[in-house]
């Protein structure tokens, strides 16, 4: 009983640990999405946002580490407790296993975000006039399909999204999209998303959403708390809603018919 107890205390530390990792990697993108903002004008959008996606890379190589030291103590634990044959002391290392993997599992899933987010604006930051108002394709998955006053085609993400160009997605298509208003609009499946206005000299956006779903995170409050004239008047439209904010965060869903909004 003696050597149990003396087992099964570093492994409650070792589950208490991987707790706390699992539940900071969980939590962490939430308190982090408005950390580094801007005082810049939206010309220096790219620079912004680039300096800011490298301090989160390196924080989350950081978690990274500490979740693979976790889950080295964790699995360390359980080869002890099996050749004690502590029954108690494997539960709970067992469990640490699981949750100090998932934390791990979880920082590198925002890891490689970031880094795709990272690579997506270095690459638009060349791109000919990025010195004014166009969205950044950060991430794209299955059938998504670009309108342009060009015409349409199968978009992959590497052209820029202006103002008049509307966004389609498949069955199976996603796209996240950064957007020089400081928003970061993701479109889910069947979804149709015009891009009205982007207008960096007033200051002002729009979009309407034709159908489908849409989640938006809008970067810009902590601007409008230190410098309205820094935070952009933003416009969603659908057919029956039509809403103006500064910042904020929130989803809009269009049903297939048109006709209700949630």
């Amino acid at each position: 009983m003696k050597k149990s107890r003396r087992i099964q205390r570093p492994l409650s530390q070792v589950f208490t640990y991987a707790v706390f990792l699992c539940l900071f990697s969980v939590f962490y993108p939430f308190y982090t999405v408005n950390a580094q903002q801007s005082e810049s004008p939206p010309s220096a959008f790219f620079a912004n946002e680039i300096s800011f996606l490298k301090k989160q890379i390196a924080t989350h190589e950081h978690n990274e580490a500490e979740a693979l030291q976790a889950l080295e103590a964790a699995t360390k634990a359980l080869d002890l407790s099996i050749k004690k044959n502590d029954t108690a002391a494997q539960d709970i290392s067992r469990q640490a296993i699981a949750l100090s993997g998932e934390a791990l599992s979880s920082v590198q899933r925002q890891k490689a975000r970031d880094i795709t987010r990272l690579k997506a604006l270095q690459e638009a930051s060349e791109w000919k006039g990025a010195d004014r108002g166009f969205g950044v394709t950060g991430v794209i998955k299955g059938e998504v399909w670009k309108k342009s006053k060009n015409g349409s085609a199968r978009f992959d993400g590497k052209s820029p999204l202006r103002e008049g160009d509307t966004i389609e997605t498949g069955k199976d298509g996603f796209g996240e999209f950064m957007l020089p208003d400081y928003s970061s609009v993701s479109a889910g499946a069947d979804t149709t998303l015009e891009i009205l206005k982007l207008d960096v000299d007033k200051l002002q956006s729009a979009y309407k959403i034709v159908k489908g779903k849409l989640y938006v995170l809008r970067a810009c409050l902590k601007y409008a708390l230190k410098n309205q004239g820094l935070c952009w008047v933003t416009n969603y439209r659908t057919p029956n809603v039509d809403i103006a904010v500064r910042g904020t965060e929130f989803s809009l869903e269009l049903n297939s018919k048109g006709t209700s909004v949630t």
